[in-house]
């Protein structure tokens, strides 16, 4: 009798097993396209972080070259004009101040992994109009302006990686400078956690529309996200954005959130902007 309750029960777990591997199957055969797999460049943090931030801004462009769909179809179509501006909309940037100050200012734009760089390129240059003893530093996040199906593997600790990156690289060159981080939807999460890391050199958080809550499911994001491992898939069309969203990718905001979670208090000043 206990054999075949034990045979009968082996053979529920098979049955179920190829079920899910069923619909895994099924699942991932929904996102086929190019856009949907890893670039096979752009997946995890490899620069040498010992080398300047103009190094840095050459690594990542080099990067879009090799796995940015947008850039390949238009290089194929020797259309240099839309190739050159797909890289100016991802790359990562760095913008002198106008002007040599007693206290410089140090603007470091982190954009949401989703966004090309643009997104907070065009308010840092407002902003260095204003304030012309600031200088701008953008990064372009591990995954982020390439293809969506870079966000499969990309971490949160890849992405603390370069953040802590660029704050040590602007220390490193301007000494006496204080930081402002600027940052736009989830990449606030990493915006809180450096300004904790680096409390003595970040003066100031301006978060643009920050994501900061994630839904506690989430934690079990990383484990379905096997069986379905997109939220979401829809035709990439933008030169600047990825309208899909792996599952993989709201885990590694979770865990961010888990860290911001366990912050102490602070009395460092915070502006943030909203849009309706």
């Amino acid at each position: 009798m206990l054999k075949k309750i034990g045979i009968v029960f082996l053979s529920l777990i098979l049955l179920a097993t190829l079920v899910l591997i069923g619909f895994g199957m099924y699942f991932r055969s929904k996102a086929s396209g190019s856009e949907f797999h890893p670039s096979g460049v752009n997946s995890h943090f490899t620069f040498d972080t010992s080398k300047p931030f103009k190094d840095y801004i050459a690594y990542k462009i080099n990067i879009i070259k090799k796995g940015n769909l947008h850039y390949l179809k238009a290089k194929k179509a020797g259309d240099e004009v839309a190739a050159q501006r797909i890289i100016k909309l991802n790359a990562p940037y760095m913008t002198p101040a106008r002007n040599t100050c007693k206290k410089p200012v140090a603007l470091l734009m982190i954009t949401d992994p989703r966004y090309g760089s643009t997104w907070l390129r065009e308010v840092s240059q407002s902003l260095q109009q204003k304030h012309p003893c600031w200088s701008t530093y953008g990064l372009m996040l591990t995954g982020s302006g390439t293809r969506p199906g870079d966000l499969l593997h990309a971490s949160a600790q890849d992405w603390q990686r370069e953040v802590n990156y660029a704050i040590a690289t602007i220390k490193a060159a301007q000494p006496n400078t204080r930081i402002v981080i600027a940052s736009n939807f989830s990449s606030a999460r990493l915006a809180l956690l450096a300004a904790h890391q680096h409390s003595k050199t970040v003066k100031a958080l301006v978060l643009f529309h920050p994501y900061v809550w994630i839904h506690g499911k989430n934690k079990f994001a990383g484990v379905y996200g096997w069986l379905n491992p997109w939220v979401s898939t829809q035709k990439e069309d933008d030169w600047a954005y990825y309208w899909s969203r792996p599952r993989h990718f709201i885990y590694q905001n979770y865990r961010l959130w888990q860290q911001v979670r366990a912050l102490p208090n602070s009395h460092l000043p915070v502006y943030a902007a909203f849009t309706l």
